[in-house]
């Protein structure tokens, strides 16, 4: 007699080729190889050489590196659309610094609310890899900070934050331990740009002491000191000696005299742990000078930004909304993503055309040409 039982659900072979250009960009990424590169720089560290049949020893930490390439290639496969690798969601736009190369806020100083916030996740949670919490503004700025992440763990939506760490402190360090966070990056640029004078140990020190803790309790979290304030691709400012003298004394390590940003920006110090290094950048402004309307950007093909009153701008860079494509807590995210506006500019990217005057006046275009 036939079973009457469901049987499992069987995933045709041709259904499986169709989807897998969306597979294997997931499985080829930069990201995997530098996870298997991780890897066997690990073995290699214990053993003289990486052996194939001492994979038992490296299968655990193998998979946490590999897992979310694979749950993205897996998405692909259920036919989940997260077209996007990063949202930039401003829960604040006020920073408690003002560095020289981040550009004053001209917009009304402002903090979201969390039902906005969670109206926004709601909205873009299925269409991203991971959301930030900045375009403009410190994340730490903001004292409900733990219920954010709340709503991004509701959600299902890692989060990718960036701070400048000077309001790093006990409570704010336990909230960046949340398991929703997928990466930290300290701006440790910021400290000499607006405290040229002091010493910057103290400010690290507290830094440190949280990294530390991470590495122990969050093993699968990376942690990023980030150094972009290279006066050009090869040279250090004398203002980032300090800072590396401290890291290396802290950690032991010795970091590179010399680098290229043109061809490798990150640098491993230990475990998920990195410095990395860039050249500052002109922000966009309507004021400057026509730069050209030849060029692509990231814009709208692997992510977006939403300001913190809900306004929707097509790149990350757009800091007072010049280019505003609708509103998120007035009109579908979908409805915004496919309006005639977004789509031109993104039609315009995808063809090395930049249709509006603020991409022809930006700058930074000129890294991906």
């Amino acid at each position: 007699m036939k079973s009457l039982e469901p049987s499992p659900r069987k995933i045709h072979f041709s259904s499986l080729v169709t989807r897998l250009p969306g597979i294997i960009p997931g499985l080829l990424s930069l990201e995997s190889f530098q996870a298997l590169e991780n890897c066997i720089e690990d073995r290699q560290k214990n053993t003289g050489f990486f052996k194939f049949n001492e994979y038992k020893k490296d299968r655990a930490k193998l998979f946490g590196r590999f897992q979310g390439i694979f749950l993205k290639g897996y998405d692909n496969l259920r036919g989940v659309d997260r077209r996007f690798g990063k949202i930039n969601i401003e829960i604040s736009n006020i920073c408690n610094l003002q560095c020289t190369f981040c550009p004053e806020v001209i917009r009304s100083k402002k903090t979201m609310k969390l039902d906005a916030f969670e109206h926004i996740t709601k909205e873009i949670a299925p269409l991203t890899d991971q959301v930030t919490y900045h375009l403009m503004g410190d994340p730490l700025v903001h004292s409900k900070l733990d219920a954010f992440l709340e709503i991004s763990a509701r959600y299902n939506t890692p989060v990718f934050l960036v701070t400048n760490g000077t309001l790093l402190d006990a409570n704010r360090s336990k909230s960046l331990l949340h398991p929703i966070l997928r990466q930290v990056n300290f701006s440790l640029h910021s400290f000499p740009d607006n405290f040229p004078d002091r010493d910057p140990g103290t400010y690290l020190a507290r830094i440190f002491e949280y990294v530390d803790r991470a590495l122990l309790r969050r093993p699968d979290l990376y942690l990023n000191f980030r150094l972009w304030n290279l006066e050009s691709p090869t040279r250090f400012p004398e203002a980032n000696s300090r800072i590396r003298e401290h890291i290396e004394t802290h950690y032991k390590v010795k970091l590179p005299d010399r680098v290229d940003v043109r061809s490798k920006k990150s640098f491993r110090i230990r475990d998920r742990l990195y410095v990395h290094y860039d050249t500052e950048f002109v922000w966009p402004d309507p004021e400057l000078p026509l730069l050209g309307e030849t060029g692509t950007c990231h814009g709208l093909r692997n992510h977006f930004g939403i300001l913190v009153d809900g306004t929707v701008v097509p790149c990350c860079l757009d800091k007072e909304g010049r280019i505003p494509l609708g509103n998120i807590l007035e009109r579908p995210i979908l409805e915004i993503l496919e309006s005639r506006k977004a789509k031109e500019i993104l039609h315009g990217f995808l063809n090395r055309k930049l249709v509006d005057p603020l991409c022809q006046r930006c700058n930074y275009v000129t890294r991906f040409s």
